[in-house]
């Protein structure tokens, strides 16, 4: 048995779509778009292009590794991105699944290492 769905073009989410409220959608898969941007296939069949905003906010949530993502929930809501300088509306995204632990520990690892006075390697043995 084949599946028509995969000869099916996705249909990308659009301002339009979430214009009366915002929309939850489960990640079917990721793909290279055009104009080097990821696109997020929905197990729907619909499609969102994710911006510069949009991919960083998926980065800080679920990690950069993107075989990670299939299967969470994301909302999708009307907002706003940058675009040459300017405001622009566009589709934001939100994390709705928990974020993983590998882009905690990712995150947390990038932080940079704080020392304060208490550090107990600053501290001077005296004999």
């Amino acid at each position: 048995m084949v599946d028509a769905r995969k000869y099916l073009s996705a249909s990308f989410v659009t301002l339009k779509d979430v214009a009366e409220g915002p929309l939850q959608a489960v990640i079917g898969r990721v793909e290279e778009g055009k104009y080097e941007k990821l696109n997020l296939i929905f197990t729907d069949g619909t499609a969102l292009s994710l911006n510069a905003g949009n991919t960083r906010t998926m980065v800080k949530a679920y990690g950069h590794k993107t075989e990670a993502w299939p299967g969470l929930t994301v909302e999708l809501s009307a907002g706003e991105t940058e675009y040459q300088g300017k405001p622009q509306p566009s589709v934001a995204l939100m994390p709705i699944s928990p974020p993983l632990a590998a882009a905690a520990k990712a995150a947390a690892d990038a932080a940079p290492i704080r020392r304060g006075r208490g550090d107990s390697m600053d501290d001077e043995i005296t004999f």
